[in-house]
């Protein structure tokens, strides 16, 4: 509710003055009279306070010393109405020089005159309103101005500045901010006036408040509107009290402050010697979410320097180049040169890939090219000349990243100088040709020597005269030579592995292969692996030709062997090998893997664990009656013909 204006009426005509008093309080108008003369009782001390002057132009004269009382009557920004006739033109004049803010003619009747008052002090209320807000505006401007200035500033230094100015603005004698935490189920105060803070008597002073608990001043939030309480001390719906020792609160405005359409904060004022209004409660609010907002803003701006700084120190980091390039290929960010360019990395920022030099447009940009083309990773290996006329190898690859950006594309190149690890592996290359060459002579050397030497070992062996003594040497020997051509033929076989690609191979196929050359009876082998492949090393059907070779030379007589293939819950799959021979002692289940372990080469299951481990298989000897090897194949290594 708007108070009644305060008037004083100074005049020498008291009956007019009455009238005229009657007649403006039925609008809201209280009038104080004042006769001239006793202007100078007027003091310090019971000085009235108004809202307008009226003065009565024709009893001018009679005002002693008008300047002084004008001036000294701290009447301050107090508007300033005269009240003239026809007659007294000559003193409007004089009142002019004055800063008179309107003339009111008396030549009326007096509810026309009380009429035109009010309408009067109406214009000068809402003049002065405006003005108010004008002057409000600003601070408030300046105040964000000087905020978004702020680079450097902490939050709480931010926000005590923020409420200082809100308390300025709004002409209140404290105040306070509160942030929403926990999801909107926690309030913490962030920040209190140093005038509410010295007033408070609380023992000890809350921090967080429960937003289920918390009282009027949770109703901005809840509500997501002002909240204006003119008359603190009566009963209000939304008050719950107020602890012992609590400052006194005589009027109250509190606002929500949003941020992205959210309300994430409030802030409260109290105790203006003036009710609190909806141009208090705008500016306030204004105040509130610009600080915020631009607090939001220096945040993301630090976040995002400090990002920056992480991800220039991880590139620089990177022993190779990566750069990052916009849709038409030019570079916009670039940790070092890319080889064959003698530039700085901050020369290429900026540039097109096409650009970058003769040498390096093929080999780049075509790179980039594909990639945007299929709009996919594009990988290469190319080769580039250094200016000393040597290739130098390049691992290239271009791929599209996402942007969150509707409609515009990036993309992450990557440039690695692999040329030392491209010579090495040349060499390697080399090195293994010619260790496949010498192993290839030496293997028919050895083995045509073998054989030459077994021809006359049984020939010496077959030739009359000798004696049983002589025949049993031969005999060891001979068997000395085939262990030799034995332990020639596994070490060939082990030396071959991983020298190729593995590929999809029939299993029984495999255990065809293997079964001829055995000594294995095929009329004692059952297989049930129809249509099933592995990936696997070419030399797989070794595995079996060993695990054949093992039942027939440790079974003690075997009548049976059998093949299964089984999947696994995990789309594994697992080919179990039985025979009904002897089996194998649980002390040897783990040892018939190692090399030299057996009574013959000490090869033979050893080779079986290696080729199946180049493949990335797993076997084991499970056997209880008989011998029970099982072998895991892992998903992704076995499919169906």
């Amino acid at each position: 509710m708007t108070p009644p204006v305060r008037v004083l009426f100074v005049s020498d005509d008291l009956e007019h003055a009455c009238a005229l008093a009657q007649e403006a309080s039925r609008l809201d108008v209280n009038i104080e009279f004042l006769f001239p003369s006793r202007i100078g009782t007027l003091t310090q001390e019971n000085e009235l306070i108004i809202d307008i002057l009226l003065l009565d132009c024709h009893t001018l004269h009679d005002v002693p010393d008008i300047d002084g009382f004008l001036s000294g009557f701290r009447l301050g920004s107090c508007p300033f109405i005269a009240l003239v006739s026809a007659e007294d033109l000559p003193l409007m004049v004089n009142l002019m020089e004055r800063d008179v803010d309107l003339y009111l003619n008396k030549g009326r009747t007096i509810p026309e005159l009380a009429d035109l008052l009010v309408q009067k002090i109406k214009a000068l209320r809402d003049l002065a309103k405006a003005e108010d807000i004008r002057l409000r505006t600003e601070k408030r401007l300046q105040a964000l101005v000087e905020l978004a200035q702020t680079r450097r500033a902490t939050f709480d230094e931010v926000a005590d500045y923020t409420l200082q100015k809100i308390i300025d603005i709004t002409g209140s004698e404290m105040g306070y901010l509160a942030f929403l935490e926990d999801q909107g189920r926690t309030l913490r105060m962030h920040a209190w006036s140093e005038t509410g803070l010295s007033r408070c008597r609380l023992a000890h002073k809350p921090i967080l408040y429960s937003m289920d608990k918390v009282g009027v001043w949770g109703e901005p939030i809840r509500q997501g509107r002002p909240i204006i309480i003119n008359d603190f001390q009566t009963p209000h719906p939304l008050k719950r009290g107020s602890p012992s020792g609590h400052v006194e609160i005589d009027r109250y405005l509190a606002v929500p402050v949003h941020l992205d359409g959210k309300v994430v904060a409030t802030a409260g004022v109290a105790n203006r010697k003036e009710p609190y209004d909806e141009t208090d409660a705008q500016q306030m609010q204004l105040l509130a979410e610009g600080m915020v907002s631009i607090q939001h803003g220096i945040e993301i701006r630090r976040e995002h320097m400090e990002s920056q700084a992480k991800y220039q120190a991880l590139l620089d980091s990177v022993p190779f180049t990566v750069a990052l390039l916009d849709e038409d290929s030019r570079i916009l960010s670039i940790n070092r040169s890319p080889p064959g360019l003698d530039l700085q990395p901050q020369e290429l920022i900026g540039q097109l890939v096409y650009e970058m030099g003769e040498e390096t447009e093929d080999v780049y940009s075509q790179s980039f090219r594909k990639a945007v083309e299929n709009n996919d990773t594009f990988r290469d290996e190319v080769v580039i000349k250094d200016d000393e006329g040597h290739a130098v190898y390049l691992n290239l690859m271009v791929s599209p990243v996402r942007t969150g950006v509707q409609g515009q594309r990036m993309y992450i190149a990557t440039i690695d100088d692999i040329t030392e690890t491209r010579k090495a592996f040349l060499n390697l290359h080399k090195s293994r040709e010619k260790m496949k060459l010498m192993e290839s002579l030496t293997y028919h050397d050895i083995f045509n020597q073998l054989q030459i030497m077994k021809g006359y070992l049984d020939l010496m062996g077959s030739e009359e005269g000798r004696n049983d003594r002589d025949r049993r040497m031969f005999s060891q020997v001979e068997k000395a030579a085939d262990s030799i051509s034995e332990q020639v033929q596994m070490l060939r076989d082990y030396y071959a592995l991983g020298l190729s690609d593995p590929e999809w191979l029939d299993l029984e196929n495999e255990i065809g292969v293997a079964l001829e050359g055995s000594g294995l009876m095929a009329d004692i082998l059952n297989s049930d692996c129809q249509n099933r492949q592995v990936l696997a090393d070419r030399s797989l059907h070794k595995v079996f030709h060993n695990l054949f070779n093992n039942s027939i030379k440790h079974g003690n007589g075997i009548s049976r062997v059998t093949i299964s293939c089984h999947d696994l819950p995990d789309q594994g799959m697992r080919i179990v090998y039985t025979d009904d021979g002897i089996g194998i002692p649980s002390e040897n289940k783990q040892r018939i893997f190692d090399r030299g372990f057996g009574n013959h080469t000490g090869l033979g299951m050893f080779l079986v664990r290696e080729i199946l481990q180049t493949s990335g298989f797993e076997i084991r000897e499970t056997g209880e009656e008989g011998a029970r090897f099982e072998i895991d194949i892992p998903r992704g290594f076995h499919r169906l013909a």
